[in-house]
């Protein structure tokens, strides 16, 4: 955004420079997911069942399963590093894993979400444009059609 090559970004906040003229698309939060047909957490389990499931990571780092639960509750490390949360559908396919995912995400994926303790870690979306695009027009139209089509997708 500083060369001027680009106009508007979309992302995660914490991902957002701070300094940027930003308006917030749509709060959301972390959940749990397995795979529909995970052989982990039968429907009787308790939330602390989940320190025997291997789970995965994302490269990102925010919303990882560690950042969900306590040191004492995550008893070993991540198995794998995925790129993006849109990768996990596939590497679930073929690996019973547990991850902790945005929650719009998980609602589009094949599946099950695990209840746990305590309140989800929160984070927004938000659209940022640089503060010299001040007086843009066009810059200032596109971002509004973007605030606008996302006040309409279903929360």
């Amino acid at each position: 955004m500083a060369s001027g090559e680009i106009d508007l970004v979309i992302g995660f906040d914490a991902y957002i420079d701070p300094g940027l003229l930003r308006a917030t698309l749509r709060r959301d939060h972390y959940c749990c997911v397995l795979r529909q047909d995970s052989r982990y957490l039968p429907d009787n389990a308790q939330p602390q069942d989940m320190a025997a499931i291997p789970f995965v990571q994302f490269a990102n780092s925010v919303g990882n399963f560690e950042g969900q639960m306590s040191p004492q509750q995550v008893a070993r490390s991540a198995v794998a590093t995925l790129p993006c949360y849109t990768s996990l559908q596939a590497f679930m396919s073929v690996n019973d894993v547990a991850a902790c995912i945005p929650s719009a995400i998980a609602a589009l994926g094949d599946f099950r979400t695990v209840a746990m303790a305590g309140a989800p870690q929160l984070f927004e979306v938000v659209v940022g444009r640089h503060r010299k695009s001040q007086g843009n027009l066009a810059i200032e139209w596109m971002a509004e059609v973007i605030k606008s089509v996302s006040d309409l997708a279903p929360r």
